[in-house]
């Protein structure tokens, strides 16, 4: 590998990482305060917002990675030609192919480990990410339930009332929902 390939690798490498890192910070931010809304309406456990979050990033550096490599690439080659040194590298006998031989190489190694972490990793991720909303709406659903008290587990269309809690039996149910059509009540001994 020629030192020119060498600095424009590490050129390009250097652009795309600050690129994708900045895309990725910014996204994850707005996923960050959407999973701390899920978790401040209890409808995902507090001690799991960090494992969702790490989740998540998974599939959002798929679609970031790809775009950043992109943007970094433009941004290299744009740096190298507005100071002059791609005029000197072509001066030198090196043509567009040799220059955009390091930025394919890494274009083709990005791409394998995309493909890995698209077609293994990120369908993973998002069954446990559902997997845990699941397990918080089952607990939220029990867990709310209290003896003798009204709990409202969503977000207020639904009134609960249970005269006796003992574990996953429950005695005296009372629920009302309110629906487009109106008002639907259940009355049940036990549930």
């Amino acid at each position: 590998v020629s030192l020119i390939n060498q600095y424009i690798l590490r050129e390009t490498l250097g652009a795309w990482i600050v690129v994708t890192v900045v895309l990725f910070v910014i996204v994850m931010t707005n996923q960050f305060a959407e999973i701390l809304g899920e978790a401040a309406s209890d409808q995902l456990p507090k001690d799991a917002v960090f494992g969702v979050l790490g989740l998540a990033s998974l599939q959002y550096l798929t679609a970031l990675t790809p775009i950043g490599l992109f943007l970094g690439v433009m941004l290299a080659l744009a740096r190298l030609n507005r100071d002059s040194e791609m005029s000197a590298i072509m001066a030198c006998g090196i043509g567009p192919a040799n220059i955009l031989m390091p930025v394919s190489l890494l274009a083709l190694v990005l791409s394998v480990g995309l493909a890995w972490l698209a077609l293994v990793k990120t369908p993973e991720a998002s069954w446990q990410i559902e997997e845990i909303k699941l397990q918080a709406r089952e607990q939220l659903e029990l867990g709310v339930l209290e003896s003798g008290r009204f709990t409202t587990p969503d977000s207020g269309n639904t009134i609960i009332y249970a005269r006796e809690v003992e574990g996953e039996q429950i005695r005296g149910v009372f629920i009302e929902r309110q629906t487009r059509n109106g008002v639907v009540v259940i009355l049940a001994d036990r549930g």
